[in-house]
Formats: C-alpha cells, structure tokens, sequence
C-alpha cells in the first residue's frame, strides 16, 4: 500500500500540529527550568572568541543572506561549544522520516546533535537556522516542532529533545517532550545575551 507524504517540514504551523498530533505549548515550566537552572560557565578564551563572533554579527548580520549568517557567525558559535564526542556527532542537512497515521512525516534538519556514526541514530539537539530578520519567514516555531517530534517517533529512547531557531541575530531554545513543549524568550546574539545563548548550548552535554 502507497503511503501519502505530509507536507514538508516548513509548511507546517502551529493550527496544523495541535489538530494533526495535539501538540501543544505546555504550562508546566518544568520542561525549560531544568535546561536553564544549570550553573553558566565560559572559560576565558571562550569569552575571547565569542566577543570577536559578536562583534562581526553586530556589524554583519542585517547584510548577510542565509547561508553567511550560518557560515560566519551560527557554525562556529555551535562549533565552539564541542558537543562532539567518541559516540556522538554533530550532523548537518540530513533527511528524516517516520510513518504515523498512515502517512510519511518527513524533511530536512539543518544541524542535529545525537549518536551515530554515518547516519543519526539517538537525536538530543535538533536547531534551525536558516531564518533571517529580512525577508520571508514562515513558522520557524512549528518549522522545528515537526522535526523536533518526527525525530522524537524516530529516537529509540523516550527523552526529552531540546532544540534551537534563529531568525537573525535572535535564538530560541526549545524543549520538547512528547506532544508539550516549552519555548524560551529571545537572545539578541548581538548583545551580551549571546554568553547566556552559548551557555545554554553548553550545558547540553549535562542533559543528555
């Protein structure tokens, strides 16, 4: 029997994912304060490159089209953090499915973090970043939570998954557990809430 494809991962919004899957935004601030409770620490030479970092989005940020904003500023603040380990990667433009309901849910992550040596295996961190300040953007908020939950079905261990989207020079962090989720305010990457961004990056390894 042919199975029928869902729409692509950024045609969904927020409308869609409560009557297709009943995902809902939770009230419960349990799902971000365990993320965010967690102790901030950057070393000195950390600080060093994210001043630098800062300083060239600040100048940069309202020229660059997508593909320079992650190249010159998201890929190396990410990069910085080394996440990477013996068993786990980090994975860039990979293609998910899952079937549900007797359809395909499926699509493209930009950056995943998870086990798996050639091909993502246990997905913790799911981040979009190809949104920008100017021009179109179209639901970076549901953009995520599709793939967020397709990679949650996909993942054999029942955890949380946390994730990130940027649109510009602002980051948000999500959690995602089951069908709840939990979005957190907005960090101007340009400003000094970019040493809070990359902490909370960095706390992802005492999470997982």
């Amino acid at each position: 029997m042919i199975r029928k494809m869902y729409k692509d991962f950024d045609k969904w919004d927020l409308d869609d994912l409560k009557k297709e899957f009943n995902i809902l935004q939770s009230t419960d601030e349990d799902l971000m304060e365990k993320w965010f409770s967690m102790e901030k620490n950057i070393s000195k030479e950390e600080f060093e490159k994210i001043k630098i970092l800062r300083k060239i989005l600040h100048r940069r940020v309202n020229a660059w089209n997508e593909s320079e904003l992650n190249f010159r500023f998201v890929a190396p603040l990410v990069y910085l953090v080394g996440l990477e380990s013996i068993t786990e990667t980090i994975f860039l433009d990979r293609k998910i499915f899952k079937e549900i309901n007797k359809k395909i849910l499926g699509g493209e992550f930009d950056l995943a973090f998870g086990t798996g040596r050639y091909n993502p295996k246990e997905i913790y961190f799911c981040m979009h970043m190809h949104k920008r300040e100017r021009g179109k953007v179209t639901n970076p908020l549901a953009d995520l939570l599709i793939t967020m939950f397709t990679i949650q079905l996909n993942n054999e261990e029942k955890h949380p998954v946390y994730g990130a989207y940027v649109v510009g020079r602002l980051w948000f962090f999500v959690v995602m557990d089951k069908q709840k989720y939990s979005v957190s305010k907005a960090f101007d990457t340009s400003k000094k809430q970019v040493f809070e961004a990359f902490s909370h990056l960095k706390n992802l390894k005492n999470l997982i």
